[in-house]
């Protein structure tokens, strides 16, 4: 099952804009490897709205439908994407997104600040290359071996152990769909609890692409420090955005 690999590999909005690899899904009884050969991107290039439009032209020219989806999901140690491909074949489901949520909550700008300052660490990581980018996530949510990230994720880490009820609020409700993906990474570094599970579960439906990817991350790392997690994400909605269904 490639859903732990997909959850691994949801992280923060940071990238080369490059592609790491290259996913087919919803290709039943269609010769996916004749796609392959046939693509007009390939792993190693760099990633951009072109790219999907390139895709999207070459699957409706080959398959004679349209692609269900395709997207980049950001980011693997290197900052890279990977490119995930939804073909029209027998295998193909529609995946049902949640409603907008129309709500007017929003996060304080202290953590927005600080979410800001964690991204610009954790990119600076990235570029730095090495070890720095290296990312622990035995403790259920990712610490950088770069210090100046590691000591702002730990920030972020107190500030969600102390509002974990206004995270999920916004998360679930909040118009702003910024807050709304901060939250669903914020809500990571909060206490593991079966209410934040689930309302991540439920932000993996989320309308908003950044809220979704967030949400599988969030999962994902609690996934690399416990197993046993999965026992609390119903099966039908393990499959965290449309990227994962096959």
């Amino acid at each position: 099952m490639r859903l732990i690999l997909l959850l691994a590999m949801a992280g923060p909005a940071v990238a080369r804009d490059r592609i790491a690899l290259i996913e087919f899904f919803g290709y039943g009884g269609l010769d996916v490897r004749a796609i392959r050969q046939s693509s007009p991107v390939r792993e190693g290039e760099p990633y951009s709205d072109e790219v999907k439009l390139r895709v999207r032209s070459a699957v409706k020219r080959i398959t004679g439908r349209d692609a269900t989806d395709v997207t980049g999901i950001c980011c693997d140690e290197r900052g890279d994407r990977v490119l995930f491909i939804g073909l029209p074949g027998q295998s193909s489901r529609t995946f049902q997104l949640n409603p907008r949520p129309a709500g007017f909550v929003y996060l304080s700008r202290k953590l927005v600040d600080l979410y800001a300052k964690m991204g610009e660490a954790e990119h600076a990581a990235v570029l730095k290359g090495s070890d720095a980018a290296r990312e622990d996530e035995s403790l259920g949510y990712r610490l950088m071996a770069y210090a100046p990230a590691r000591t702002l994720e730990l920030q972020v880490r107190r500030y969600a152990l102390q509002h974990e009820a206004a995270l999920r609020n916004v998360l679930e409700n909040s118009a702003n769909a910024e807050h709304r993906a901060i939250s669903a990474d914020a809500l990571g570094y909060a206490k593991r609890s079966p209410e934040q599970i689930a309302a991540l579960v439920r932000a993996c439906r989320d309308a908003n692409e950044s809220v979704r990817d967030n949400s599988a991350r969030a999962l994902g790392e609690w996934l690399s420090a416990d197993s046993t997690v999965t026992r609390q994400i119903p099966a039908g909605v393990l499959r965290c955005s449309p990227e994962v269904a096959r």
